[in-house]
């Protein structure tokens, strides 16, 4: 009796110690990563890497300080780099991105930014993948809309561009529409133009001052009526809203809007007026 009235009066105040002694970590990991983040804004990355470290040394399961250190090495690894990327920071983002969806799957802006930097080094299977898993846990991610979009027209576009060797030409598509061959081509492509449609369709719902979204709309509207087989009118008509979205596109790119792009979704192709 007397062995467990000192237990009762012991084990609170041995709660009280362990707990005292874990919140410091707890502070010390969360002002670390605050610094961490505050030098990344600042563009400083040796800053970041060093306070990133320090959070992680205090608590490595720590997701968002696994994301920090993905987002600074991605801001240094510079895919289209010439004579190169650096190699160590490209590789060092990809395996912490991936860290952190091992430690949550659902985690929005590691999906997204995985899948824009697979997108820079044509991993376009895993790039495709991760867009989609983004627009699953938020079906209104206009980075997520934009980027399955542009999977879409990165599958489809070599294969018509092929058909016409990549030029645009009116008598040319004039034939095309009516051979067989458009029949297989819509077959391949009709689901990924329409949904690219739909997809940037509801990216200009959040976001209707981007001009990348105009330009991936214009691209659609274009592709479908290259695949409007046996159906002048209605060739005619896409290709006419196509080159509307595009002229739209221009003009707000004179009004110096592009400052207004999404940061992680593939830029649209260069607009249509200068392919005529």
């Amino acid at each position: 009796m007397t062995l467990r009235c000192e237990l009762s009066a012991i084990l609170p105040l041995l709660f009280c110690l362990v707990a005292s002694s874990a919140e410091p970590q707890r502070i010390n990991a969360d002002a670390e990563l605050a610094a961490a983040k505050a030098a990344r804004e600042k563009g400083n990355s040796d800053e970041a890497f060093y306070h990133v470290d320090r959070a992680l040394a205090v608590d490595p399961n720590l997701i968002e300080a696994h994301f920090v250190l993905a987002a600074t090495a991605d801001d240094g690894c510079h895919p289209n780099a010439q004579p190169g990327p650096d190699v160590r920071l490209c590789e060092l983002a990809f395996r912490e991105y991936a860290k952190v969806l091992e430690l949550d799957q659902n985690h929005q802006n590691a999906l997204i930014s995985l899948a824009d930097l697979s997108y820079e080094f044509d991993r376009l299977d895993d790039a495709e993948s991760n867009y989609r898993k983004a627009l699953i846990v938020n079906p209104n991610d206009p980075e997520a809309l934009c980027g399955v979009a542009a999977m879409d027209l990165r599958r489809s576009w070599p294969d018509l561009a092929s058909i016409t060797n990549g030029e645009i030409n009116q008598q040319r598509r004039a034939r095309f529409i009516n051979l067989p061959k458009c029949i297989d081509a819509r077959r391949r492509n009709q689901a990924r133009i329409d949904e690219g449609i739909e997809l940037i369709t509801g990216a200009l719902h959040v976001r209707n001052n981007d001009i990348n979204l105009l330009g991936y709309l214009a691209a659609f509207y274009w592709l479908r009526g290259e695949i409007q087989c046996g159906n002048q009118r209605a060739n005619s008509a896409d290709r006419t809203t196509a080159k509307r979205l595009d002229r739209m596109r221009y003009e707000r790119w004179k009004q110096r809007a592009q400052s207004d792009w999404l940061q992680k979704c593939p830029p649209a192709p260069n607009p249509l007026t200068r392919w005529k």
